[in-house]
């Protein structure tokens, strides 16, 4: 029992994120019934992808669901795997390096978040994004398309994934819910 304490408090400042994102040079392959999403995020952020539904417009989130990636970039992205099937959206970002566990920014009460769909077996890019503070409590945010770039990332990075990589559509949904008093609100906008 005393050890428990201390190996939380290790994952906790570890900054760890899920089994689902690949470090850089990793071997780790993905099954047949999932997908590799790449993701271009500038430092000091960490992305938290979370499963849900699309009702009646809206991204709904998963009530008690765990982020299915959450992870900082390397060398400015994130790599991860995502089940087949599913809907994801990013709705939540962590500035590292603010506080204990980073300040989180959550997009809420009709904001709109980016989403989209798994397929099986591809290589998807969804966007590369900037976060930038703009007051204490919100976020500016910019998204470009570096495809190329990212593509080349990962054949340098992530040899064993044969295949091109594709661009994947992504929605700007409004999040189903309301805000809760200690969340900080960012609405996230997914520019073309």
């Amino acid at each position: 029992m005393r050890m428990i304490a201390p190996v939380l408090l290790a994952l906790a400042l570890g900054g760890c994120g899920t089994t689902a994102v690949l470090e850089p040079g990793s071997a780790k392959t993905i099954d047949p019934d999932e997908s590799l999403i790449v993701l271009g995020v500038n430092p000091g952020y960490r992305v938290l992808v979370f499963p849900g539904e699309v009702v009646g417009g809206q991204f709904k989130q998963s009530g008690f669901a765990t982020a299915v990636i959450n992870g900082a970039a390397t060398d400015g992205y994130v790599v991860a795997k995502a089940r087949a099937g599913q809907v994801l959206g990013l709705t939540s970002v962590s500035a590292q390096g603010e506080g204990l566990f980073g300040r989180s920014y959550t997009a809420c009460g009709g904001a709109r978040a980016p989403v989209f769909h798994v397929p099986k077996g591809q290589i998807l890019y969804l966007a590369d994004i900037r976060y930038e503070p703009s007051g204490g409590r919100s976020l500016n945010i910019r998204y470009e398309d570096r495809f190329e770039a990212a593509a080349a990332f990962v054949r340098k990075q992530y040899p064993q994934f044969e295949g091109t990589m594709q661009r994947t559509r992504v929605e700007a949904l409004p999040m189903a819910g309301i805000c809760q008093p200690n969340i900080i609100y960012i609405p996230i906008y997914v520019g073309r």
